[in-house]
Order: C-alpha cells, then sequence, then structure tokens
C-alpha cells in the first residue's frame, strides 16, 4: 500500500476543529490557532469533516457582484479586485465549500484560504468574501455536506479576469443512505458509504456489495450490519476495537488488519508537510519520532485548540498521540460468515480466534496479535495461513497438514517439544515457517547459590549455575534480537563476552558466553 499525506489533504482534515476557537484565550494559543485556522483551508475530493463557519459574509446571498461571465473583462484596463460567486440547487442543510491548491502552495496561500472557505446554508446564491484579482485562479470542493446528500460543483475552476457568477453546485440525495440509521452511525464511516454509493449508483442495500473504508479514522461501525448484501468489506487501518459482522453472512472477503509500515510513512509524510505549514515551529513542537506519533492533522488541531498550551507549559513537550489509523480489536466472532474466502486481522490484539465453521477460507492473515487459542477444523481450501508473532504453545497440526498449505508461526511460544514436532511434519506442507533458532553460551563465575535473569526477544531465562545454558525461546532466521542481563547475581557483576547479544540471527549461536565478578 503507498501513503502519501499532501498538503491539501492535511488542511482539508482540520475543518471542524475551526468551530473551537472560542477556547483560545491568550497569545500562545492565539499563534496556535493560526498554525490551525490557516491550515484550514485546503483539500482535494468529497469532505468528511464537520462543517467550520465562515462569519465574514453572508452565507446565502449574492450581493454586489454584476452579471459578467466567467472569464469576461469588465475593460481591458480593469484589474479587480473582483468577486467569486454561484448559485446552491437541491440542498437540504448545511454545505461547506473551499478552494484547494497544489501542495507546493505556499504559507501565504496557506493562510489566504480562510478568507476562502464558505458555509451554506440555503439554496440560492452565494458570494466569497474573498477578493481576486486577475489573472488569479480558483478550483473548489465540498469539504462537507449533508448527511444523507451528495453535492457536485459545476465550473468550480477557472482563472479570474471578471466578476465570476457561474458557478453552479447541485446536491441529490443518496438513496441508500435514506435505508441506515445515518444519525447513530459514525460520520466517517456514513461518509465513505456516501462516496461509494454515489460513484457505485447503488438503490438499496441488495445491490451494495462492494465497499473499502481504508483509512478513513471510522471509531464506529455502526450500521454496518445492515449492509447485509455485502460480499467484500475494507475497514483496514481505522481506529476499529469492536464490530458486529454476524448479520453479513455474504461476505467473502474481510479486511480488519493493520500496516504498521503505511502508518510510518503516514507520520514522515505529516511532519515533513506540517514544517511548511505557517506558524509551525518544529523545535517547539518537537516533532520526534518519541515524542509525536500522530498521524493526522485533524488530531492535530483538536489537541492544539484545547490543550496544547496548558500542557506545553507544564512539560515542555507534546504527549504521545494514539495512532488513529490502528485498529484494536480483541474479540472477533466470524462463525457466521461461512462464505468467507480471505481474512486479514493482521496486528489487532485478538486473544482468540476460532475459524472451525469456515470452510471455504483460501486465506488468512491474523500475524501480530495475542492469539492464544486457535481453531480450525475443515482446510481443504486453505492454502495460507499466517499465524506468525502470537502467543500459541500448541497448535494441531494433523489438523492444519495440507501439501497445499503455506504455514507460517514464527514467533510464537510453542516448546521443545512442538517446535520438534512440527519440524517432523515440514515434508506435509507446502511451506512451514518456525522458530528454530536457538541462542545459547557458557556462563562463569557464578556465585554458588545464585543466579543471573537473561531478557530476550519474547522472555525471560533464569540461570541458576555456572556452565552451559541457552534461552527459553526460540528465534527465527532474519529476526532482530537484542539479549540483556536484566537481573545480576546479588553479589557480582555480569556481562557478554562479545558483542553476539543483539543482531540478526540467521543460524544456532552456541558461544554467547557470560562471566560474572
Amino acid at each position: 500500500m503507498q501513503i502519501s499525506i499532501s498538503i491539501s489533504a492535511l488542511l482539508k482534515a482540520c475543518t471542524s476543529a475551526m468551530a473551537k476557537t472560542t477556547k483560545i484565550n491568550n497569545l500562545l494559543s492565539i499563534i496556535v490557532l493560526i498554525v490551525v485556522s490557516t491550515a484550514c483551508g485546503g483539500g482535494g475530493g468529497g469532505g468528511s469533516d464537520s462543517p467550520a463557519t465562515d462569519n465574514s459574509t453572508d452565507t446565502n446571498t449574492d450581493t454586489g457582484t454584476d452579471n459578467g461571465t466567467d472569464n469576461g473583462t469588465d475593460s481591458e484596463t480593469n484589474t479587480g479586485p473582483f468577486t467569486l460567486a454561484g448559485t446552491v440547487a437541491g440542498l437540504n442543510g448545511t454545505l461547506v465549500i473551499n478552494q484547494a491548491f497544489s501542495d507546493d502552495a505556499n504559507s501565504a496561500d496557506i493562510a489566504a484560504a480562510l478568507l476562502v472557505q464558505k458555509t451554506i446554508i440555503a439554496n440560492g446564491s452565494f458570494t466569497f468574501a474573498k477578493e481576486y484579482n486577475s489573472g488569479d485562479s480558483y478550483s473548489l470542493y465540498v469539504v462537507s455536506s449533508p448527511a444523507s446528500q451528495h453535492c457536485e460543483i459545476v465550473n468550480g475552476t477557472g482563472t479570474i479576469s471578471a466578476n465570476v457568477t457561474t458557478i453552479e453546485i447541485s446536491c441529490s440525495e443518496v438513496d441508500l443512505l435514506t435505508q441506515l440509521p445515518i444519525e447513530e452511525m459514525d460520520e466517517a464511516l456514513v461518509n465513505c458509504i456516501k462516496e461509494t454509493a454515489f460513484a457505485k449508483p447503488f438503490a438499496t442495500i441488495a445491490d451494495f456489495k462492494s465497499l473499502s473504508c481504508s483509512m478513513k479514522g471510522i471509531t464506529s461501525t455502526t450500521g454496518i450490519e445492515d449492509l447485509t448484501a455485502l460480499q467484500t468489506l475494507d475497514l483496514s487501518l481505522n481506529n476499529i476495537e469492536q464490530i458486529d459482522v454476524s448479520t453479513l453472512t455474504e461476505l467473502t472477503d474481510l479486511n480488519l488488519g493493520n500496516d504498521p509500515t503505511a502508518s510510518a510513512q503516514l507520520k514522515s509524510d505529516l511532519i515533513a508537510n506540517l514544517k511548511k505549514l505557517p506558524g509551525i515551529d518544529a523545535a517547539l513542537l518537537q516533532l520526534s519520532a518519541s515524542t509525536f506519533s500522530i498521524v493526522t492533522i485533524s488530531k492535530l488541531a483538536d489537541f492544539m485548540i484545547d490543550g496544547f498550551n496548558d500542557v506545553l507549559l507544564t512539560t515542555g513537550s507534546l504527549p504521545e498521540f494514539v495512532n488513529p489509523f490502528v485498529n484494536h480489536l480483541v474479540t472477533l466472532d466470524v462463525s457466521n460468515l461461512t462464505k468467507l474466502r480471505k481474512l486479514n486481522v493482521f496486528s489487532n490484539t485478538l486473544t482468540t480466534l476460532d475459524l472451525s465453521s469456515l470452510n471455504l477460507l483460501e486465506e488468512v492473515d491474523a500475524s501480530a496479535n495475542d492469539i492464544a487459542i486457535f481453531s480450525v477444523d475443515n482446510i481443504d481450501q486453505l492454502t495460507e495461513l499466517n499465524l506468525m508473532n502470537n502467543l500459541l504453545t500448541d497448535i494441531n497440526i494433523s489438523q492444519l497438514s495440507s501439501d497445499e498449505l503455506a504455514l507460517d508461526v514464527r514467533g510464537n511460544d510453542f516448546p521443545t517439544d512442538k517446535v520438534l514436532e512440527l519440524l517432523n511434519s515440514s515434508d506435509q506442507f507446502k511451506e512451514l515457517l518456525i522458530s528454530d533458532l536457538k541462542i545459547a553460551g557458557t556462563i562463569t563465575g557464578l556465585p554458588s547459590g545464585e543466579s543471573i535473569t537473561l531478557g530476550g526477544p519474547r522472555s525471560q531465562t533464569v540461570v541458576n549455575a555456572d556452565g552451559s545454558y541457552a534461552l527459553d525461546e526460540y528465534l527465527y532466521s532474519g529476526q532482530p534480537y537484542i539479549i540483556s542481563i536484566s537481573a545480576d547475581p546479588t553479589s557480582a557483576n555480569c556481562s557478554f563476552t562479545s558483542e553476539l547479544n543483539a543482531g540478526t540471527i540467521t543460524a544456532n549461536i552456541e558461544n554467547l558466553d557470560i562471566t560474572c565478578q
């Protein structure tokens, strides 16, 4: 997955923060507000943020503009100022529009965006407060529209040479949304459904068979259970803690996974683009990996307005943020999804996973969870099963054996006898990946009756006597590792005799020796 955050997308994302400006009451907060407010002007595509009110002009009437056409001129020498105006039809609620600009926009362009944003609450004519000079360009987009409506802009781009009056915005109901409890649903989920339904003219729930809402900042999936015809559902990289999929019995492909690589790139892009915004002081914000983990400008905007000043003054730094693009599922019941063929729950916090009723499964990625109990019965169709980096201590090999199955169980907590059993069964699989490498060595000088504790990648190993030892865990080839002395004996200090205590393992290490003095 290729992830990139653009300046325009960053600015669009924090529109909702502007409504909270009444909480700013001192100079530092005003500076922060400038950062947030000036960042809230640009973006692209259909909006999903709450509308922000533009108090600088009448929201629904056109006053004082002439009837010139787009790109016309009042006279050969007239250089402005000119106005930007148009009409809205079909609106049933509140519409917010704004001007987009390129990712190489400078601070002045960004700051000027505040003058462009427009809130419209009624059908008829509208005029932006900003005045333009001849040669200025404009490109309008919808920041947010009524929950059940899609609004489209016609004649929304151009170059100013006279008063523009030809912008047309038409809003229409999205029929599918009238069949869902949108008042109870997450706004980000509603907007994603709206965009999908408008792009593909689904008339009813029965026609709505595919939904992709990856990385939308969704926190609640209420209402998803009503989309009972869904066959493909992608809610990866959101902020979901629980989901009810019991009614989605037509699903064949379910993606609730995460992607740390994508999140890391998002964070990097965000930091790089934040530094382009007016008023941002990278040193003040301490944009470092240790203190800055937020990956969306809207979250930062909310925090800046609500508490930036107090936290900064008392601690001198920003606190750690929760990544809003990481799901945190602890439980997941997929027992009703008997048509499911692909399941991705990568990097959640599941503790159990029961797939025993899913006989059509072909691919499962349940790696990087906390799964200690895993159940599967029929694997006739299963070709890929990834259980890497969980907490498994046992697995039914005879139940999984298939020369069509690629099985990955690296980074689990299998005891020695289970590792040996798996190794002896490797010819029963198309591919078997398992942690089978050990780290061992010799300890000398350990005082009689005392012990030393060694910390491995996943567990602690206590050694009670001089002589040979081995860590109580297996590692897999290519795994980075650091072995530490977690606790010295009472009457001695111990150290490694070489630098083999850290690195990337590719074969058994048998000489990680330790001396105690």
